[in-house]
């Protein structure tokens, strides 16, 4: 679980602790480790996200969040209507900060890969404009190429006069 998403379970389990004066048991289908064994799974067979069980003769308000591959579960004592809509809303929460995790995750991403094609067209610019002689120019081209696209080998052929020229870089 991120930092983030542990910093804002707590948050939620303090809060819950604080409206319904009952302890809410939190974990991920990775880290199971705050509610009886035997209740999480019988949880996690729930097919709604939203559910009230009993167990051993106490009525348990339950809420997954998350998306697949990895969902987020949030258990508490059923005391009324109003933990089951507090509950729901702390799972709407969970839901939306991995949503807006992986959002932003996409976004460095394809931020680091449109950075490195850009300053790919910087260098060709300027190995362009610096290097007159082909067999440097392509050289270069190879080396500066195997850093964009991260491979441990570059191998560029251009056909002159029916002849291939080979121009490779490596690690």
């Amino acid at each position: 679980m991120s930092h983030q998403m542990i910093d804002l379970i707590a948050q939620i389990r303090t809060v819950w602790q604080g409206v319904t004066g009952q302890e809410l048991s939190c974990w991920s289908e990775r880290d199971v480790n705050s509610a009886p064994e035997e209740l999480i799974q019988i949880i996690q067979q729930l097919p709604d996200p939203i559910a009230t069980i009993i167990w051993e003769n106490q009525a348990w308000v339950v809420a997954r969040a998350g998306q697949p591959p990895e969902h987020y579960y949030l258990a508490s004592l059923h005391s009324g209507l109003s933990n089951t809509n507090l509950l729901g809303l702390a799972a709407a929460i969970l839901d939306k900060l991995e949503e807006e995790r992986q959002i932003t995750q996409q976004l460095s991403t394809e931020l680091e890969s449109s950075w490195s094609r850009l300053n790919f067209l910087y260098e060709l610019a300027q190995i362009t404009f610096q290097i007159a002689e082909p067999d440097q120019l392509f050289l270069r081209l190879a080396q500066s190429l195997r850093q964009v696209i991260e491979a441990e080998d570059i191998c560029l052929v251009f056909l002159e006069d029916e002849q291939p020229r080979v121009y490779t870089a490596s690690e």
